[in-house]
């Protein structure tokens, strides 16, 4: 089961701090929202930038593939 898990994680790539993606589906995770543009304080812009690390490292990932808008 664990392997299972590691397996599906690393498929993964955290687009932002709310938002992964698997191949070409992208998953915009429940009851997160990260975007910049909502913070109401340099605190939260300062969280909102660090949010795609933390969400890379609670995947076990090292690093993250950030992604622009279309």
């Amino acid at each position: 089961m664990i392997t299972t898990l590691a397996a599906i994680a690393a498929a993964l790539i955290v687009v932002d701090g709310d938002t992964i993606r698997s191949d070409e589906e992208r998953i915009r995770l429940e009851g997160i929202d990260a975007e910049i543009g909502h913070a109401k304080c340099e605190a939260e812009r300062r969280l909102v930038r660090q949010a795609p690390a933390g969400a890379a490292a609670r995947l076990g990932q090292r690093r993250y593939q950030a992604e622009c808008a279309p």
